[in-house]
């Protein structure tokens, strides 16, 4: 992909990010300046739900394709300080700006051109080498944590401000048992031990006591496709910092 007249390897279309991403090192080797970047207040927020200050935002032209099949669009990038392996992100605003199509099991994104459909493909060969080279460049690091952990507090467990007393659901079963206050009076705590008995069918002791619950919801199941070998996937590198 071709951003303000340089060729830039290393692009992730992902469809998961809302915005274009630019990183601070690529946009130093681009030769931009930071007074060309307009100041974004809006903080981004990761898959994983942390949040990053952006360093600001700045429209570049960007051209995909090739020859007479090539189409120029300006997008506004979002340039972030953080260490990645890719160079930028094309998001859902760059994707939509071109009207792309992308085929994930073909590694292909193909748009409309005034010469006809263009197409980007990914080249699987020259991503594995960038990555394998992004993966030397990480060193071993210790994290060492000089703050003291502190215990978090703890809260007394609640306790019933008076004295409680078991009563049996069903006589002669005293593995079904429910508290009261012991300090009722005893007319009412006739009534209530009456109307606990009346109703025992209305707790639920196990699945079996309850009937009317589809498996669908109580059974857990794994959406594994019958028949399917199972595969080992490839061992991944990440970032020291991640």
């Amino acid at each position: 992909m071709d951003i303000n007249g340089v060729d830039v390897a290393r692009v992730l279309v992902d469809t998961g990010s809302s915005v274009n991403i630019l990183y601070l090192e690529t946009f130093q080797k681009l030769r931009l300046c930071r007074t060309q970047l307009e100041p974004l207040k809006t903080p981004l927020s990761g898959f994983t739900g942390d949040t990053i200050e952006a360093e600001g935002s700045i429209v570049l032209l960007v051209e995909l394709g090739s020859g007479e099949k090539s189409v120029w669009k300006k997008m506004r990038f979002i340039v972030v300080d953080i260490k990645c392996v890719y160079n930028a992100i094309l998001g859902r605003h760059g994707i939509n700006k071109v009207g792309a199509v992308i085929s994930m099991p073909h590694l292909c994104m193909k748009f409309h051109t005034p010469g006809g459909v263009g197409e980007v493909k990914g080249d699987q060969r020259n991503a594995q080498e960038c990555y394998a080279r992004a993966v030397k460049k990480m060193t071993k690091g210790i994290n060492v944590i000089s703050q003291e952990i502190k215990k978090e507090d703890t809260r007394e467990k609640l306790e019933p401000e008076a004295e409680t007393v078991e009563i049996e659901l069903h006589l002669g079963d005293s593995s079904r048992m429910v508290r009261i206050g012991a300090n009722l009076l005893e007319d009412l705590k006739t009534e209530i031990t009456r109307v606990l008995q009346e109703y025992a069918g209305i707790f639920a002791w196990s699945v079996a006591d309850m009937p009317g619950i589809d498996r669908s919801i109580i059974c857990h199941r794994l959406a594994v496709r019958d028949g399917s070998r199972p595969v080992r996937q490839k061992k991944r590198y990440l970032a020291s910092d991640r």
